[in-house]
């Protein structure tokens, strides 16, 4: 077993150890550390470092490594090597790195690392989550001075953490409050006007001013009206002192005005916060190179990406109860309403993208439980002429505005959006009774980009489904399959699962043929018809299908049978010219007789005295085709 760890290519002895295991056959866990003491020892200079690990081993298992540690197991035979990599960012102060290990920063499977210049403040989750710090949380006013002119935000986004109380002197409506963690090496002095938060409405295009000089930027709006600091600059939020592996919590009131609740509606609003101290500063990410080495674009995505001190919630209205059930195309999903659209006073073109739990490490993927819709409501906006691109892979267009995702990435090309315009977009899941697993949480991540510059993140937001797994699960049971005569009616009938529901029926082509538990069809082929069981509280759905035979002519009986002299058949027949009655012999697979008959509905009687004792096949055939038979007993 070998070991080695190494700093942008250089083998560094003085991070990790490399234990000898007890025996050759037990697991072994390698941890790659730093803490505040060997941050000294570096001499590492400001910016991306690369943190490579090579294993070297008979009993390794590269599936079984996780993201910070090499597992050893002795199931492996041969002799195996394997690589991992991690990248950090190291801020330019010896005692004031961070390490943290955040897969897929650059969305990219081949490289997983920390986008953080360290320190204490609000801190971004990995990847995709660069807009939903789990460090920004909002309150509704709990006192009895609140304003009742504005309505109340009601959302998982949206919670009172235990530990803080809103002030009841203060007459606002909802309460930011921010966790500010030490995770550096150092104490952190208070320093005032550190603290600014903003709110903007999604798509609104925010960006990061004077560039040049970052910590003395803002966070702008680039369209009026759409955004402000909570927090003027005259009057910006202080923060305590915080001791090293301490955190506070930062309550800043937040007065929604009737004016500024108009602002988000029907948008939803973002929040960022920014924090800036000496011995911390904002990394502009323009200075900075990807290990490609690629230049980072700077935007206010990497802004948020590249430094942990500057943090972006995007908030989620729903109503109280959680999501709702909404009948969109006719049936019922659970769900909830976002919004893409244009804040420019000028039109634009613009990507939609869906990722359903992929990005998420842990979280299942949505579509391979439930049918999911993606809803455009159209509100003056015409989206069957604006949806110019061609359709991802996944993405089924159901009607104009209406489409199915099945994938767990998909994504809507170059859709044109006028000037001004706010588009309502519903996300509705239908769980799948026989295809739900263990899981009770489903994420969805949504990021609109402008289709001419495709690195930067116009908007984006997240969503959490929520599944009861005590909810008592049914299955769909379309009856047992049918014969029935060209011409004829039949009637299927679907077992009830005990609840409300919607019962469809559907042809092989999909289309509707009836609804209902009970339905009467005239088929005129041979077909599975497929029954779609909905529950109307929750959209909850199951699929069985039942097979309808359609044949052109049937024996309906043989008497007596058997039969020792006579016996009588009778048969039917539809859209048939010409009808013959054949019987062969099953011991010798001979034809014995050959009858025609009169098409229509009739009886042949058949003199057997003649047969010898044993089996016989009676076929009823129209037109020369064979349509049904029976087995007559000879005695």
């Amino acid at each position: 077993m070998q070991v080695t760890w190494k700093i942008d290519g250089v083998v560094n002895t003085t991070l990790a150890t490399t234990p000898t295991p007890a025996s050759p056959s037990d697991p072994q866990t390698y941890l790659f550390s730093i803490n505040c003491s060997d941050a000294s020892t570096l001499g590492l200079a400001e910016g991306i470092h690369k943190v490579t690990v090579d294993v070297f081993d008979n009993t390794g298992d590269p599936a079984a490594a996780n993201d910070d540690e090499i597992v050893r197991i002795a199931s492996h035979a041969t002799d195996h090597h394997y690589t991992r990599t991690w990248y950090i960012i190291y801020g330019g102060t010896a005692n004031n790195l961070m390490i943290r290990d955040f897969k897929g920063m650059w969305d990219n499977d081949t490289q997983s690392g920390s986008h953080s210049d360290g320190g204490s403040e609000p801190w971004t989750p990995p990847g995709w989550y660069f807009d939903h710090s789990s460090d920004i949380k909002v309150s509704a006013c709990t006192t009895s001075n609140c304003s009742t002119s504005v309505p109340i935000i009601t959302s998982s986004d949206f919670e009172i953490l235990n530990t803080v109380e809103p002030s009841s002197t203060l007459d606002n409506d909802y309460y930011i409050y921010i966790r500010v963690k030490n995770i550096g090496c150092s104490n952190f002095t208070a320093e005032a006007n550190t603290l600014h938060v903003y709110a903007s409405v999604n798509g609104s295009e925010t960006s990061w001013d004077s560039p040049a000089t970052p910590t003395g930027g803002n966070w702008t709006i680039n369209t009026v009206g759409n955004g402000y600091e909570i927090t003027p600059a005259s009057d910006a939020a202080d923060i305590p002192d915080v001791n090293s592996g301490d955190e506070v919590v930062i309550t800043v009131p937040w007065h929604l005005t009737t004016t500024q609740w108009n602002m988000f509606s029907p948008a939803v609003p973002c929040l960022l916060v920014r924090f800036e101290v000496t011995d911390d500063p904002i990394i502009d990410p323009a200075t900075l190179t990807d290990p490609d080495p690629t230049p980072v674009v700077r935007n206010l995505t990497n802004w948020i990406r590249y430094n942990n001190n500057i943090a972006m919630r995007n908030l989620t209205p729903v109503e109280v109860g959680g999501h709702v059930v909404e009948e969109i195309g006719g049936k019922p999903y659970i769900g909830t309403y976002t919004f893409m659209g244009n804040t420019k006073h000028t039109a634009d073109t613009f990507d939609l993208s869906l990722t359903w739990g992929s990005q998420a490490p842990g979280m299942p993927v949505l579509t391979e439980e439930a049918e999911v819709i993606v809803y455009f409501k159209e509100n003056g906006w015409d989206v069957s002429t604006a949806l110019t691109g061609t359709l991802s892979k996944g993405l089924t267009r159901l009607d104009s505005t209406l489409f199915l995702a099945s994938e767990k990435n998909v994504k809507f090309d170059q859709i044109i959006i006028p000037a001004d315009t706010v588009i309502p977009v519903f996300i509705g899941v239908a769980f799948l009774t026989q295809k739900l697993k263990d899981s009770t949480e489903y994420v969805l991540h949504l990021d609109e980009r402008r289709s001419s510059a495709k690195d930067n993140i116009f908007w984006a937001h997240h969503y959490q489904f929520n599944r009861n797994p005590s909810r008592t699960l049914f299955t769909a049971d379309a009856g047992t399959n049918q014969d029935v005569i060209f011409g004829d009616s039949i009637t299927l009938t679907a077992a009830g699962i005990g609840e409300d529901a919607l019962y469809i029926w559907h042809d092989k082509s999909g289309a509707v043929v009836g609804t209902g538990q009970s339905i009467c069809i005239v088929p005129d082929t041979t077909m599975d018809y497929k029954l779609e069981v909905i529950a109307e509280a929750d959209g909850y759905k199951d699929y069985d299908q039942v097979n309808v035979n359609v044949s052109k002519g049937q024996i309906t009986s043989v008497v007596p049978n058997p039969a020792t002299t006579t016996t009588l058949v009778y048969y039917r027949t539809s859209s048939v010219t010409t009808a013959k009655i054949k019987v062969v012999a099953v011991s010798t697979f001979t034809e014995v007789d050959n009858f025609t008959v009169t098409a229509g509905t009739g009886t042949k009687s058949i003199d057997i005295s003649g047969y010898t004792t044993g089996a016989y096949i009676i076929t009823l055939e129209g037109d020369s085709h064979n349509l049904d038979s029976e087995t007559l007993i000879v005695e």
